[in-house]
């Protein structure tokens, strides 16, 4: 692990200078990051400023911004709505934008099985109040954090006795969220794979100067693919991580835009390129 993350705003003159001669790839997570996180999974949806905020960078010349979530690629994709990012969903399983398409092949083939077992736990925690378990398509998810403190340990009991036997035999894999289980296909790939895929497609054309910011455990392979060789940010001051620089909060990642839309005026697209770990 590398040493504590710096606050990102201390190097602020350094990289505005920098993001003046350079074109920029800004990979951003979803909830946790560019909003707060809720209780209902189905409230969080970007302000009009917000948007056009994101709007603006996403057309400025030789930049690309692309939206990383544990969300399925459709939900994401609605709650942003904006042409010409590029959006990965299913922390990268599925991707789409700017001329690029990808699903993992292991996820498709994996769908009825988790299909089977979303069923099974919906079914054993029908009478837990504040539970909610979330189709994503390529993975799904039980929500807890509207469930009452005292009665969380029900609701982690009643996980594992419907998925303890297929995470034994490896047909699929959980993640641990913040106040939920995500149950994922059992193949190697994350949010870094995803990053990755991304940036050898992008970098065919173009030499950017890479950022990605997230606030979650789910965000480190991104913030380990990058290394040293890009700009990685967490969202919050969760330790250990492998983000080199840190901002406070989500209302801080908006600040953080507004100064990216600013350094924009004088943007030049030569650039030498910055390639990731």
């Amino acid at each position: 692990m590398p040493d504590r993350p710096v606050a990102l705003f201390t190097i602020w003159p350094e990289l505005a200078a920098t993001l003046r001669m350079h074109p920029c790839v800004l990979f951003l997570d979803f909830d946790g990051t560019l909003l707060p996180l809720t209780e209902q999974p189905d409230a969080p949806r970007l302000s009009p400023g917000e948007t056009a905020l994101l709007d603006r960078l996403a057309r400025a010349p030789g930049w690309t911004v692309a939206i990383v979530s544990g969300r399925a690629l459709s939900d994401v994709r609605r709650r942003v709505h904006i042409p010409g990012l590029i959006y990965a969903g299913n922390y990268g399983l599925e991707i789409e934008g700017r001329g690029l398409r990808f699903r993992h092949p292991g996820a498709v083939a994996a769908r009825k099985e988790l299909a089977a077992l979303r069923r099974a736990t919906s079914q054993a925690m029908g009478g837990l109040v504040g539970v909610k378990v979330e189709n994503k398509g390529l993975s799904w998810t039980v929500h807890f954090r509207g469930v009452a403190p005292a009665e969380r340990h029900r609701v982690l009991r009643t996980f594992w006795s419907t998925m303890r036997a297929a995470v034994r035999s490896g047909r699929v894999c959980i993640r641990q969220g913040v106040m939920s289980r995500e149950v994922l296909p059992p193949v190697e790939w994350d949010k870094g794979a995803a990053v990755r895929w991304i940036l050898e497609r992008l970098l065919r054309h173009s030499c950017p100067v890479i950022i990605y910011i997230g606030d979650d455990v789910g965000d480190e392979p991104a913030f380990a693919a990058l290394g040293t060789h890009g700009i990685s940010v967490i969202v919050g001051r969760r330790q250990p991580t492998r983000a080199r620089f840190f901002v406070r909060n989500p209302s801080e990642v908006q600040r953080l835009l507004r100064l990216l839309a600013q350094a924009l005026g004088t943007t030049d697209l030569r650039s030498p390129c910055i390639q990731p770990a």
